[in-house]
């Protein structure tokens, strides 16, 4: 009797592979066959999955982010024209009048390139809160197969957590945070001074301490419930295989059979574990590489216009792809999140195998 099939029967892994194929029906991964793949010792997402995956993300968006740069360069020359323009004159109404048609169209297109920005990122933080949902219930089963009720029940309050912070904390008021910081970057471009940079400073870094200390705490917290309550599972279930071994007779068929069945139950579990992990990943690696060109391209046309266009709007456009970056960290905090959780559960409750 394979015992790893009847705990995959028993957590209905077949059932959950099936409501996640319906709920991301874009993907094509199996993530049942990603667990058996994980059983056997085998990779089941190959690094030629991800790399047909980035091409084609990125044949399909690089004509944009070309666009994206080239209209903030050709926007940025003409800034710096008609500044130096209207210094040719003693009446500047007209080239100041042209520069701020200029700049409020260089203002329309950052916050609708950070908009898109942040449409990316609200869309795959609700699918990693979703693919959580979905993994954690089976996944906390199995580790209570595996290590005993009280850890289950401790590391599925932690999931919990996870997904509370990545579902209210960064969704609800992370992003919406980082389109204000693209907003004030934009009224902090209109004026000549830099005002605005204080407050810029102060959201940035509040943004960033935030990111920072979800990962230390979640982190902080998984390791402190590892080093207690799969340490109380398994004084219970030593306990009972002491006493069960004193039997005569039987004592040393049921200490290997326990040993056999808790192997199987940590096999399954860690198997769940990778599986979910590499799905996720999956699921995130276009999004995350948009993010990335976004980012990229709104970096390297602030570099190059800090040479051609005028001062104001190549501070504008560096300030707003700080914002750029920010959304990159949080989407990539969140996946950490997920991934530091599964990684705790599954260090600390392997019972020495």
């Amino acid at each position: 009797m394979d015992l790893t099939v009847d705990f995959t029967d028993s957590l209905g892994l077949r059932d959950l592979s099936e409501r996640i194929g319906s709920v991301f029906s874009e993907t094509d991964l199996s993530f049942f066959d990603l667990i058996v793949n994980a059983m056997k010792g085998e990779n089941g997402l190959s690094l030629k999955c991800i790399w047909n995956s980035v091409r084609e993300a990125f044949s399909a968006e690089a004509a944009d982010y070309k666009t994206i740069f080239a209209s903030i360069l050709i926007l940025g020359i003409f800034s710096a024209v008609f500044a130096q323009f209207g210094q040719l004159f003693e009446n500047r109404q007209i080239a100041d009048i042209s520069y701020d048609i200029v700049f409020l169209l260089m203002a329309m297109l950052l916050l609708k390139i950070m908009q898109k920005g942040m449409d990316i990122t609200q869309e795959s933080l609700q699918t990693i809160t979703d693919f959580s949902k979905l993994l954690v219930p089976t996944y906390c089963l199995s580790v209570g197969f595996a290590a005993g009720h009280a850890t289950a029940v401790a590391f599925y309050e932690l999931a919990l957590i996870v997904i509370y912070i990545v579902e209210n904390l960064l969704l609800v008021a992370v992003v919406p945070l980082i389109y204000v910081y693209t907003l004030l970057s934009v009224m902090g471009g209109i004026s000549s001074d830099n005002r605005m940079d204080g407050i810029l400073m102060l959201t940035k870094r509040g943004i960033g301490l935030v990111l920072k200390c979800c990962v230390t705490v979640i982190s902080g917290i998984g390791l402190l419930q590892g080093m207690i309550t799969p340490v109380i599972d398994s004084v219970n279930t030593g306990a009972l295989k002491k006493l069960a071994s004193i039997i005569p007779g039987i004592g040393g068929f049921v200490d290997t059979a326990s040993d056999v069945v808790y192997g199987s139950a940590i096999l399954v579990k860690n198997a769940v574990g990778v599986a979910g992990i590499l799905l996720l990943l999956f699921l995130c690696a276009m999004p995350l590489f948009k993010l990335f060109l976004l980012a990229l391209s709104l970096k390297a046309a602030a570099a190059v216009s800090g040479v051609a266009a005028d001062a104001r709007m190549s501070r504008c456009v560096d300030q707003v792809s700080e914002g750029s970056v920010m959304l990159l960290k949080t989407m990539t905090c969140a996946m950490a999140l997920f991934i530091v959780t599964i990684a705790v559960i599954a260090v600390t409750t392997n019972r020495g195998f």
